[in-house]
C-alpha cells in the first residue's frame, strides 16, 4: 500500500508541472494580447486553448486554482474600479465550478471527501497524503519554527513529528507508524512550512521578502498586473508544493519572472538635490 501511494506522488507529478506551466503561460499570453502584441487575436486563442487544456484534461487541482486566480485578477484589472472586486469573484467562482464539475478534477472529488473522513484504515490516496504531510509538517512547526532545525534535517524532523502524532493516533487504532507513507518524507509540500520549519521564522521572512518583492514595480501608480498574476500563481504553488526544491516551476517562474521584470516600466530614478553625491568619470587606465 505504501508503495502504491509513493507511486501515485510520482505519476502527480507528470501533470502539476504542466497545469503550473500551462496556466501561468495562458495568463502571460491574455496580457500581452492587451498591451500592444503584435498577433493579439493569436495570443488570445492560444491562451485559450492552454486553459482549456489544463481545466478539462489534467487532474491537477493546484493547475485549476492557478487558472482561475490570475484570470479573476486579470478581470480585477479593469477599467471599472466598482465592477472590479465583482467581477473577480464571479469569474473566480465560475472556473471552480466548471474545472470541479465538468473539467478533469470532478475525479477526484471522490478522493478528496474520502481524505476527509476519519478512517485509520482508509487507503492512502495522493489527497490524504497530502493531509499527512501537512499535519506533520504543522506539528514540526509547533517545536521548530522559531529558530528552525536545518535544510540537512528537515527529515528527522518530519519524522520526529509524524512518530509523535502516530503514538497518538496508535492508540485509537491508528495505522501503524512505519506504513505511514509521509515518515521519512523530505517535501512538505508547502513552501512556507518547508522554510518555516527548516530555517524558522528568519527563513520564512527571507522568503516572503523574495515572493513579495515584483509587487513594487509600479506602471501608472499600482502594481504590474502581469507581475501580480505571477506573485500570486507561485504563492498558491507554494501553498501546495514546495516549489524551490529544485522543481519545474520554479525555474519557469524565475526565467518568466526575470523576462517580465526587463519588461516591465523602470522605476523613477530620485530627483537630484545639493546633498546627492556628485557622479564621477572613471579613471583612465
Amino acid at each position: 500500500e505504501t508503495v502504491t501511494a509513493i507511486r501515485t506522488i510520482a505519476l502527480a507529478r507528470r501533470y502539476i508541472s504542466p497545469g503550473y506551466v500551462m496556466a501561468v503561460t495562458a495568463f502571460v499570453l491574455l496580457d500581452r494580447s492587451r498591451h500592444g502584441a503584435r498577433h493579439p487575436r493569436l495570443m488570445q486563442a492560444l491562451s485559450a486553448f492552454l486553459v482549456a487544456t489544463v481545466v478539462f484534461t489534467i487532474e491537477g487541482r493546484t493547475g485549476q486554482l492557478l487558472v482561475a486566480a490570475p484570470a479573476a485578477n486579470t478581470a480585477g484589472c479593469g477599467d471599472a474600479p466598482r465592477w472590479r472586486l465583482p467581477m473577480a469573484a464571479g469569474l473566480l467562482v465560475a472556473l471552480l465550478a466548471i474545472a470541479f464539475t465538468l473539467g478533469a478534477a470532478r475525479d477526484r472529488i471522490p478522493e478528496m471527501v474520502d481524505a476527509a473522513q476519519p478512517d485509520p484504515h482508509a487507503t492512502f490516496t495522493s489527497t490524504k497524503i497530502r493531509i499527512g504531510l501537512l499535519t506533520t509538517a504543522l506539528e514540526a512547526a509547533r517545536h521548530h519554527g522559531v529558530a528552525g532545525v536545518g535544510f540537512a534535517k528537515y527529515v528527522e524532523a518530519q519524522e520526529e513529528s509524524a512518530r509523535r502524532l502516530a503514538s497518538a493516533a496508535g492508540a485509537a487504532g491508528g495505522p501503524a507508524v512505519e506504513s505511514l507513507p509521509w515518515l521519512r518524507s523530505h517535501n512538505p509540500h508547502n513552501e512556507f512550512l518547508m522554510q518555516l520549519v527548516s530555517g524558522g521564522l528568519v527563513s520564512l521572512g527571507l522568503f516572503m521578502a523574495w515572493l513579495l518583492l515584483p509587487l513594487r514595480r509600479r506602471d501608472g501608480g499600482r502594481a504590474v498586473p502581469s507581475l501580480v498574476a505571477m506573485t500570486l500563481a507561485f504563492a498558491i504553488g507554494s501553498l501546495f508544493n514546495s516549489l524551490l526544491l529544485d522543481f519545474t516551476e520554479a525555474h519557469f517562474h524565475l526565467a518568466l519572472l526575470a523576462w517580465l521584470l526587463a519588461r516591465a516600466p523602470a522605476p523613477p530614478s530620485a530627483p537630484w538635490s545639493p546633498s546627492s553625491p556628485v557622479p564621477t568619470e572613471a579613471a583612465p587606465r
